[in-house]
């Protein structure tokens, strides 16, 4: 990692995990074993890790706002959301605003009309507290 720009050692460590773990992932995995899908579960049991350790890691997006993801039913968007952190809650928005710890959490799979254009955000709140940054979505 280059470090010019990286003043602390805290953002460092941001900067580096989970990424340092997922590119383990890739060296130490023989090429047949290699799954992306089998990859995510592995990696979400890592955090709880990440945490006892005290790392300072970047906590990661809600899976589900891309277009490989939103099921269109007739005039309205299907959204299944989910996360790559144990224990952790997703909290989302419909009006454009930022989510945080106060915003609608996410229990189940939900639908938003296509009428009108809608921005859909969303955060993963991991257990410890600490937000992912949000990613988003726009309907239109």
């Amino acid at each position: 990692m280059w470090t010019e720009y990286i003043t602390t050692p805290e953002k460092a460590e941001y900067m580096l995990f989970p990424r340092f773990m997922a590119a383990a992932e890739v060296a130490w995995t023989p090429a047949a074993l290699k799954s992306y899908d089998a990859f995510l579960p592995r990696m979400g049991q890592q955090f709880a890790r990440l945490d006892a350790k005290k790392i300072n890691y970047r906590v990661p997006e809600p899976l589900g706002l891309d277009s490989a993801s939103v099921v269109k039913q007739g005039n309205k968007t299907v959204l299944t959301l989910r996360t790559l952190v144990p224990g952790s809650q997703i909290r989302y928005t419909l009006d454009g605003k930022m989510p945080d710890e106060t915003t609608e959490l996410y229990t189940k799979p939900f639908t938003v009309p296509q009428s009108r254009q809608i921005t859909v955000r969303a955060v993963t709140v991991a257990p410890n507290g600490r937000k992912s940054p949000p990613t988003e979505l726009l309907i239109k």
